[in-house]
């Protein structure tokens, strides 16, 4: 331990000579600077070139019609003497043509010069075009103005930062962040490595981009986002929403005409969409809140939780839970290998799983059910039941329509169903029918004492116990029963393998 410890001081003792070391170099170089400054009176508009590197470049809109260009070079040297005659090699050449007006930068390689550069302030009447080559250096478009013309900017290794501009716009970036704010007119960026931001855009945005963060806020277009590596953040659009990110977060948020997201091991976040969505996604969880028409979520591996939409949804999962609630529309599930819950659904609803547990809650319309290896549970079902399941319980609770089970290991419990009762008024929709089988495992079924029902029942190795004060017709060994309740409207069969059946008197 002493000799760790007193490893770890020479180490830092060593790293603070060398800083030391290294800022006594850094003082010794002499720097040297010159002052460019050039003024164009131009009789119509025109656009502006400007190829540069080693600098920043700051264009400052103007109403009048003059163009002015001021650059500070700075060039450092160990020797003062070959860093002044070095500065006077640089030069910035001002062409201007009857077409566009170019400005550029050259100096010359040479050994001894520690570093170079020329950052550029220049003026430019605010209708003319731009088209801005960069690298090593940031770029800056308006301050308190923005340019009108449009522009075209290709830069590495800085910043682009544009506000208050019109006009088509066309960002190329490598290696450095890029910010629009306030931008009216189409807007087209293409990054790598870099952190975009955007927001009020009055036009079309599309983003192609490679481990940054992607921002858009505030867009009246279309939005059209390709990005990896990074989280991807979205709201407030107008028109219509596509978007493909990897390896990243997802958040979207209020969008006006629809969503297509395409994630690969991603976390995706989708609120208050107005027009259909599709999510496709594996590896990472999905949430939806609030999409005012039709849902599609295709993917694998993911934990899916749905809350308020207005249209028909659909999934197509596998290894992991999937949570919808608050459904206007039908509801489509296939989801094996996992847990499958829905609640508050104004519709019919169809699942097919394996190795599952359904449960379900308020469903208006139809349910029907394909699982194996799991429990399938229902509760205030409006419309028919239909379910197919092995290894596993079913259970209904309230159903209003026409039943069908057919279970394998696994028990059927049938309680409150909406049946006719002897002497009522003839309900306009009651159970009419209930159809039940199951194979090692029990049968229960609770009726009231003035239930108007037929039931017939049925096991082999099983028994028969009823509560219910039923018209025997016929009953033979325990394994085969025939009774009727009033006047027997409900039809009910019921079939056991190895299995008990109980009819129950509701209490």
């Amino acid at each position: 331990m002493k000799k760790i410890f007193l490893t770890i001081i020479f180490t830092l003792l060593l790293g603070q000579q060398f800083f030391a070391l290294a800022k006594m170099n850094f003082d010794k170089f002499h720097r040297v600077k010159k002052e460019f400054h050039k003024t164009v009176t131009l009789e119509k508009t025109i656009p502006l070139h400007v190829s540069h590197s080693l600098g920043n470049i700051k264009i400052i809109p103007t109403k009048n019609n003059q163009l002015t260009i001021d650059a500070l070079i700075e060039v450092a040297s160990k020797s003062k003497e070959k860093a002044s005659k070095y500065i006077q090699s640089v030069t910035i050449d001002v062409q201007e043509r009857s077409t566009h007006i170019k400005i550029s930068s050259d100096f010359p390689r040479e050994k001894g010069i520690r570093s170079i550069s020329i950052n550029f302030s220049i003026m430019v009447p605010e209708k003319c075009p731009l088209d801005l080559k960069n690298s090593f250096g940031d770029i800056e478009i308006g301050e308190t103005a923005g340019m009108k013309g449009g522009v075209n900017i290709e830069n590495a290794h800085g910043v682009i930062f544009l506000t208050l501009c019109e006009g088509e716009a066309y960002l190329i970036n490598k290696f450095g962040s890029v910010k629009i704010a306030t931008h009216k007119g189409n807007l087209d960026i293409e990054c790598a490595n870099s952190k975009v931001e955007t927001s009020k855009i009055k036009g079309n945005l599309t983003v192609e981009n490679t481990f940054g963060k992607v921002a858009a806020d505030q867009i009246e277009g279309d939005v059209k986002i390709s990005n990896s590596n990074d989280q991807v953040t979205v709201s407030e659009v107008n028109g219509q929403l596509e978007l493909r990110n990897s390896f990243g977060e997802i958040q979207i948020m209020n969008v006006k005409k629809g969503a297509f997201i395409k994630g690969t091991n991603c976390n995706i976040q989708a609120d208050n969409i107005t027009g259909d969505t599709k999510i496709y996604n594996s590896f990472g969880s999905i949430e939806s809140k609030m999409i005012d028409g039709d849902l599609m979520i295709d993917t694998q591996n993911s934990k899916i939780n749905v809350d308020d939409t207005k249209g028909d949804v659909t999934i197509d999962n596998s290894f992991a839970a999937v949570d919808i609630q608050n459904i206007d529309g039908k509801v489509n599930i296939k989801n094996p290998n996992g847990n499958i819950t829905a609640g508050s659904i104004k519709s019919d609803v169809l699942i097919r799983s394996t190795f599952s547990n359904i449960s379900m809650k308020e469903i208006a319309g139809s349910v029907e059910v394909h699982n194996t290896n799991g429990s399938v549970t229902g509760t205030i079902i409006g419309g028919n039941v239909d379910t197919e399941n092995t290894f596993g319980p079913v259970k209904f609770d309230n159903i209003k329509g026409n039943i069908r089970i057919d279970n394998g290991n696994g028990s059927i419990r049938l309680s409150n169903f909406a049946v006719m009762l002897t002497g009522g008024m003839k309900k306009r929709t009651y159970c009419e029918r209930i159809d039940c089988s199951t194979s090692f495992g029990s049968i229960q079924l609770t009726l009231p004492k003035t239930a108007s029902a037929e039931i017939n029942a049925k096991t082999t190795w099983g028994k028969i116990d009823s509560e219910l004060p039923l018209q025997i017709e016929e009953f033979g060994n325990s394994d085969n029963l025939v009774g009727k309740l009033g006047n027997g409207d409900t039809i009910i069969n019921l079939t056991g393998k190895n299995s008990n059946i109980y009819l129950i008197s509701e209490r």
